[in-house]
């Protein structure tokens, strides 16, 4: 299967080799990230992207996120966000 037969919502579905150097920022990424994005079908089998909306599974709870890389870090604060997290700490 080539880049080409895949069908996806995202802009580009292989994005092409990058270099930065280091450290990298997220903002120089070609195309954008999309960290809140999820990518869902329709009976169709047509791809979109929606926002995630969170359920409430980690209502009053607080989370710790540790050694985080690539954005990784910011996508998973998001998404316990959208959860209901009364709280967060990262830590290098």
């Amino acid at each position: 299967m080539s880049a080409k037969d895949i069908i996806t919502a995202y802009k580009v579905a292989v994005p092409a080799k990058q270099t930065q150097d280091l450290p990298g920022l997220d903002k120089n990424i070609v195309p954008g990230i999309e960290y809140t994005a999820q990518e869902y079908w329709d009976n169709e089998g047509k791809p979109r992207l929606q926002e995630y909306v969170g359920s409430g599974k980690s209502k009053g709870k607080y989370a710790l996120i540790t050694s985080a890389d690539s954005g990784i870090g910011r996508a998973a604060a998001i998404m316990l966000a959208r959860e209901g997290l009364n709280g967060l700490t990262f830590s290098h």
